[in-house]
């Protein structure tokens, strides 16, 4: 019997694009391409992976040197808030987007890290130095005082 997939978010929906394009850009042949995939995540069809598994299949795909172009806030407690959010989103049920723009909202009213005035930045930067300080003992909640599937 076949496992379901999962669900298909936009952000779902976006990851599964990068692995694609990733694989585009890298030249890899399909039996490359497969053999990353089922090293990286133990599975045999990208759309079979969860999100934290599509994560991981590209954060190996950096290793290997594709980039996806994103650009850098020039910011840098904005940076600092996606470095510590990218060391979080391992423990995460739901390691997306979304999530750490709740998370942002909850704890400032802000929703975008981008708009964060130095403050509210700040308080958010402690709360997810708290979070990454808490995930790795087995826990996922969100000590931001939300929900960690935001």
């Amino acid at each position: 019997m076949r496992k379901p997939r999962p669900p298909v978010s936009a952000d779902r929906r976006a990851l599964l694009a990068k692995v694609h394009i990733a694989k585009k850009d890298l030249e890899l042949e399909d039996a490359d391409y497969r053999a990353i995939l089922t090293r990286t995540t133990g599975q045999s069809s990208s759309a079979r992976c969860t999100d934290r598994q599509l994560i991981a299949l590209l954060d190996a795909f950096r290793a290997l040197g594709w980039s996806d172009g994103r650009k850098l806030s020039e910011n840098p407690q904005v940076r600092l808030i996606y470095a510590l959010w990218g060391e979080i989103k391992p423990h995460l049920d739901q390691p997306t987007t979304a999530a750490l723009r709740g998370f942002c909202k909850r704890m400032t009213g802000v929703e975008d890290p981008d708009w964060l005035n130095p403050q509210q930045a700040n308080v958010v930067i402690e709360g997810l130095k708290g979070w990454r300080d808490y995930a790795p003992q087995g826990g996922t909640g969100d000590p931001g005082g939300g929900d960690a599937h935001a």
